[in-house]
C-alpha cells in the first residue's frame, strides 16, 4: 500500500477543532448529517464525534 491512507480513514485524522464553522458544516453535509443553520461550533464538533 505504500503508506497511502484509504479515504475512509482520512476523516479520523482531521483536526475538526481547527476548522471553521462553514468547513464543519461542509463535512457534516458530505456525511449526510443534518444540523441547524444556527448551530454553534461546539454543537457541530459534537455531531462529528458521534
Amino acid at each position: 500500500m505504500g503508506g497511502v491512507i484509504p479515504p475512509e480513514n482520512r476523516q479520523a485524522e482531521l483536526d475538526y477543532s481547527s476548522m471553521t464553522v462553514p468547513q464543519l458544516k461542509e463535512v457534516l453535509s458530505s456525511r449526510g448529517i443534518d444540523y441547524s443553520k444556527d448551530s454553534k461550533k461546539q454543537d457541530l464538533l459534537k455531531m462529528l464525534e458521534e
